[in-house]
């Protein structure tokens, strides 16, 4: 059943967030803000959410969509072939409204 999570950015509540992360965790998805816009995301290596991010966003799944990370150290698990100028630059700038793009690694879902 859906339910709705709120989370005051300004003042966000420990608990709430727990929830929220549990609920992706077991497949749930959210919808975050960004610099620019709102998100809708999912957990990354959980294939159904993201079946529904893409069902939700009207998305054709031959299409990517855009992978958040929390800092350059899980570029690892996420990107394949990151030059050392990316890396840099990433060190240099996230967190902050910097977007980067990279080869997936051949362990993401397709």
């Amino acid at each position: 059943m859906p339910y709705h999570i709120h989370i005051e950015s300004c003042k966000p509540d420990d608990a709430l967030l727990r929830e929220a992360a549990q609920a992706v965790i077991r497949g749930g998805i959210i919808i975050y803000p960004t610099e620019t816009v709102y998100g809708i995301g999912a957990l990354y290596s959980h294939d159904q959410a993201l079946i529904r991010v893409f069902s939700c966003k009207g998305r054709d799944t031959s299409k990517p969509i855009l992978l958040l990370i929390r800092d350059f150290n899980d570029l690892d698990m996420i990107a394949a072939d990151v030059s050392e100028k990316a890396l840099c630059l990433a060190r240099a700038c996230w967190p902050g409204p910097v977007t980067l793009l990279f080869k997936a690694a051949p362990n993401l879902s397709r």
